[in-house]
């Protein structure tokens, strides 16, 4: 059996304006293509996609970017000595460009020694260019806290020659100590880079400087550094050590307590901050080896003075009266009791 559909007639829905749909003044409408959509969105405090949305809708083409900035060396000097904000504000860019450009280089941020801080001088004085051209770059770079371009900008600004511009290493006599030694030692005795006597040993395809490993005799004598505690063995390294032990099945003994008798009967006896000075140890931690001790800190008694006794009667909050006499409030009760019992009698 067929059953015939019939068509049913399109249903028409009244369409109102949202009442939250944005209403493009005039002005809006005519920076539309003319300017970023995240600039005049900001501006109409609108969401970005509102405004391409809108600039589609009416065919317009969207603003071209901003042209690429050329970066010149005078710019660039600037990066790491003023802060982003103040470069920015200098060069008419925005801020993140400069951050940009500076996390690129790999320059950190402005720190208070090197950048100007308000109200302070410039960072290049007459005594820091007088340091330019006396050694090179780097090393004054490093001494003064900042990137060698920026060094070698203010040079070059200055017209100041490099210091020993093409200085040539005579390697006669540093080849022979090649790999006698590690790169750092030899290049702190003849005075060059460590990464040029780096450069130059694996050039010539030496080998790097090893030490010499002494060889442990596992015998009884051996044996005996074993039982020692760590900060006592010097003859062999404590990877050494640890191995022997584990070979052996040695443990690995106790170290001995700084808690001696002569300073355990210290405790409670004197203060427990001139404890912890003698041992370079903390207060805190001399009070707890006294409280598992149980020995409790013997202050000498202090006596009432008339003064005292008198300010006290004017007082009659305990706690109020133990803050200003310097006192517990324990033994601000038993003196009441005392001073009670004596005007009784």
């Amino acid at each position: 059996m067929k059953i015939e559909m019939q068509a049913q007639p399109p249903i028409e829905i009244e369409r109102t304006d949202h009442p939250s749909k944005f209403v493009w003044p005039a002005w809006a409408l005519r920076e539309l293509g003319t300017m970023l959509d995240v600039d005049l969105a900001r501006q109409l405090k609108i969401h970005c996609s509102t405004v391409a949305e809108e600039r589609r809708r009416r065919g317009i083409a969207p603003a071209v970017s901003r042209a690429p900035i050329e970066w010149t060396d005078e710019m660039i000097s600037r990066l790491g000595i003023q802060s982003d904000k103040a470069i920015a504000e200098i060069l008419g860019i925005s801020p993140m460009a400069v951050f940009k450009k500076r996390r690129e280089l790999e320059i950190g941020p402005s720190q208070p020694q090197t950048g100007r801080s308000r109200g302070a001088s410039p960072f290049w004085t007459p005594e820091r260019d007088a340091l330019l051209g006396t050694a090179s770059d780097q090393k004054i770079a490093n001494q003064l806290g900042i990137p060698m371009h920026q060094v070698a900008y203010r040079r070059k600004s200055l017209e100041i020659p490099a210091a020993n511009p093409h200085r040539r290493i005579d390697w006669k006599p540093i080849d022979p100590l090649l790999g006698q030694m590690t790169d750092k030692a030899l290049a702190e005795q003849v005075g060059i880079y460590f990464m040029t006597a780096r450069r130059r040993r694996i050039k010539l395809k030496i080998p790097p400087f090893q030490a010499e490993r002494r060889t442990v005799m596992r015998n009884t004598s051996a044996r005996k550094l074993l039982f020692k505690p760590n900060q006592e063995i010097d003859e062999v390294s404590k990877g050494t050590v640890g191995q022997l032990r584990r070979e052996f099945g040695i443990p690995c003994p106790k170290p001995p307590s700084r808690w001696t008798p002569e300073i355990l009967a210290r405790l409670g006896q004197e203060p427990d901050a001139l404890i912890a000075e003698d041992m370079g140890l903390l207060p805190d931690t001399v009070r707890k080896k006294r409280y598992e001790q149980q020995r409790w800190l013997r202050e000498p008694r202090r006596r009432w003075t008339e003064e005292e006794e008198t300010l006290l009667l004017t007082i009659p909050d305990n706690h109020e009266a133990a803050r200003r006499l310097g006192r517990t409030v324990r033994a601000i009760r038993h003196k009441r009791l005392l001073l009670a019992e004596r005007l009784r009698d």
